[in-house]
Order: structure tokens, then C-alpha cells, then sequence
């Protein structure tokens, strides 16, 4: 972070920004899918998935807290207690936007939303809002094969989640790709900048080359399927930061897509 002479800067940025860009990883969704029956006495009716967001942009998503408290609009002390309704205390992020100048890295900051103390069993850390979001859909295409139309069948949200780097891009694994490319430290511009271990209120993120991953077990990890609904194809798909509070280098490739088949609703 103190010598940006090699840095990469994101192209066509208009002030040498090292932009981060964030993409989901298939090979764990694909690999860690299940439906389960509409009566099943653990999961019923529920569509189950993992979810790995990585980024291989050329700069961190870093965000960080200045203690800024509050409940709903209303400014309060700290992040004890629960607002009126029993709602989360929530605190103000911003996020850090790292530039080149010279050999010199400079940061810029922007309010990103906000995070949020999760205590639920198995979580008891900071939880940023408004990360993902979950759709089953179904599709209607042409006789080319083209999408004509988009009806959506339900809808989840794991609302929140904590940044940090669980895994990190290599070749020997070959986990982070998008469409036709693998990224790896051997074609990731700025690989490792960034560091981030933790959910701590202040400071989270992930890193360039870095990845997040959630199993499809974790808490949260699920859509609620209709009661009854009619076996057949339906789509899977899994925005990341479909809010964009971001500032990334490209939002278009922030949905994951994939095929369900149906078949345990009826």
C-alpha cells in the first residue's frame, strides 16, 4: 500500500483509480445446490445454495465504520441495544476507493450503507446490508434462444454478510472463473492488494484475487419455494450489490445465473 509505481489502474478510469469488480464464482454454487422437499421436517420447501462473490478488479473492496450510530435516521450513541420494533442499531460505512498519483496510492471515500452486530448463533460479528440478493425465475425464449421474457417465481435475501477473504485465486485451483477466463495471480492486475481477515466494524473487505464464500448450509443460504409449485425449469439467479452502493468497475457482471430443475414442490 505504500508504493504504487507497479499498480494497474482500472482503464478509462479519469483519475487512475484502482477499481474493484466483483463476480460470482459458479463452481460452488453448481456444486452446492439442493432442493428439498415441500414437507421435508428440517429445510421444507426450501431451494438451497452456496454463494462465492470474489473480486478481480484491480483494486480492494474495502470498507470501514467511523462509529456513526443510528436507529432508522435518528443519530444514537452506540451500536448497544435494539431500535423501537427490535431492529438492528446500524452504523454508517464508507467505502474506500484507492487511486494512483505518482508512484503514491491515495485512497477517496463514499458512503456505502450501512452495517449491523449479527448475534445469532454461529455469527456474533458485523454484517454489512444489502449484499445479495436471490431469484428463481422463469424464462420464456424465442425460437433463437433469446430471453423474451422474465417472470419471477420467489425471491430470498440473505440480507447481510461478513467481508473477508475466505480463499484466494490461484491456477492450482482453478475455482474463480467468469465466462471464458480463470483469474489467477498470473493475470490479475494488483493480486493480494489488500488484506482482510475479519468482520470487524471497522474495517472489512475483500481483496484483489481475494473471495468470500458462504455453503449452501450457512444461515440464510435458501429461497422459500411456492407451496405447489409445478415441476419443471426454473433459473437461479444471484446479484451481488444489487443495490449498487459500490463503486466498482463493472456492475453488468455482478449476476450469476443458473438452470433448476424442479421437481419436490407438487
Amino acid at each position: 500500500m505504500n508504493n504504487a509505481a507497479g499498480c494497474v489502474a482500472t482503464k478509462g478510469s479519469a483519475d487512475s483509480s484502482l477499481l474493484p469488480d466483483l463476480i460470482m464464482m459458479p463452481a460452488f454454487t453448481a456444486n452446492q445446490i439442493q432442493e428439498y422437499k415441500w414437507n421435508d421436517p428440517y429445510y421444507p420447501g426450501q431451494l438451497r445454495f452456496a454463494a462465492t462473490m470474489g473480486n478481480v478488479g484491480e483494486g480492494p473492496l474495502e470498507i470501514f465504520g467511523k462509529n456513526e450510530w443510528y436507529c432508522g435516521d435518528k443519530r444514537v450513541k452506540d451500536s448497544t441495544g435494539t431500535c423501537p420494533g427490535k431492529s438492528h442499531v446500524r452504523q454508517k460505512i464508507y467505502q474506500n476507493v484507492y487511486y494512483k498519483q505518482g508512484d503514491t496510492l491515495l485512497k477517496k471515500e463514499r458512503f456505502a450503507g450501512y452495517n449491523y452486530y449479527d448475534s445469532k448463533p454461529g455469527h456474533n460479528h458485523y454484517h454489512v446490508e444489502d449484499w445479495v440478493a436471490f431469484r428463481l425465475m422463469q424464462y420464456t425464449f424465442d425460437k433463437n434462444g433469446t430471453i423474451i421474457k422474465k417472470k419471477p417465481i420467489a425471491e430470498g435475501r440473505k440480507e447481510t454478510y461478513c467481508l473477508f477473504d475466505s480463499g484466494i485465486c490461484t491456477e492450482r485451483d482453478g475455482f474463480c472463473v467468469y465466462k471464458d477466463t480463470t483469474y489467477t495471480e498470473k493475470n490479475l492486475h494488483n493480486y493480494g492488494l489488500g488484506t482482510y481477515s475479519g468482520c470487524h466494524a471497522t474495517f472489512q473487505g475483500i481483496s484483489v484475487g481475494g473471495y468470500d464464500t458462504y455453503g449452501m448450509m450457512y444461515e440464510g443460504q435458501y429461497i422459500q419455494l411456492p407451496k405447489g409449485l409445478k415441476s419443471g425449469t426454473y433459473y437461479l439467479e444471484i446479484e451481488i450489490d444489487p443495490k449498487h452502493n459500490y463503486l466498482e468497475k463493472d456492475h453488468a457482471n455482478n449476476t450469476y445465473v443458473q438452470k433448476v430443475e424442479v421437481k419436490m414442490q407438487e
